[in-house]
């Protein structure tokens, strides 16, 4: 009968099978030629059902979209008018980030990070060419004692609204670089270091959609 049909035709249908096939393969990571984890095929399906949840990624992607095209603008005036902001390892961070397509708030991080260096609001531990010990090239930095405060303030400058603390040791753990005490790291007290190991375990440190 038509009902028999159609059971029939949904076992049979290769097309039926899909949204089944893409579960399945959403639970295995996927990585692209960097080593960097990329979203598998049906990931975000905790969100799916909860409209608020999808609404509240969708306004977090736009801000970030947005703040990253002002931050390409700050570094271009930089770029343009500053020679001593035209090194070398600042461009070749940034077309790495280019070829990868990093998510925009890693991107914004990236740019902030470079402009702070300049401005003498921190300073970098060596540079490394290498994505395995480093967050695109850097392996680390110390914030300045006496421009503390104000690095901070230009770190809580790039969200919506100001961050809760949790909220930005969560964006600083998916770039990988992370201090061993909070406090004593926004002081300048002590560094922050890349972990690849925090990296993974916070991170889509991805290609994404929203990326450009």
């Amino acid at each position: 009968d038509r009902q028999t049909d159609r059971q029939t035709d949904r076992q049979t249908d290769p097309r039926m099978h899909t949204h089944t096939d893409a579960q399945t393969m959403s639970h295995a990571p996927v990585h692209d030629i960097q080593g960097h984890r990329v979203r598998a095929e049906g990931s975000g399906a905790h969100v799916r059902d909860r409209p608020e949840m999808q609404q509240k990624a969708r306004c977090g992607q736009a801000h970030w979209h947005e703040t990253a095209k002002m931050m390409r603008l700050a570094w271009q005036e930089r770029w343009d008018t500053d020679p001593v902001f035209r090194r070398r390892d600042f461009q070749e961070q940034i077309d790495v980030c280019s070829r990868l397509q990093i998510k925009s708030q890693h991107e914004c991080i990236l740019r902030v990070l470079q402009i702070s260096l300049s401005d003498g609001l921190l300073v970098a531990l060596p540079f490394s060419l290498s994505s395995s010990d480093s967050f695109l090239g850097w392996t680390g930095f110390q914030v300045s004692h006496d421009r503390a405060a104000e690095f901070r303030e230009r770190i809580h400058s790039l969200f919506p609204e100001t961050p809760q603390e949790n909220t930005v040791h969560t964006a600083f753990r998916r770039t990988g670089l992370v201090p061993d005490k909070w406090p004593a790291a926004w002081r300048g007290a002590t560094p922050f270091k890349f972990k690849a190991s925090v990296r993974q375990s916070y991170t889509d440190y991805t290609r994404i959609s929203d990326a450009k």
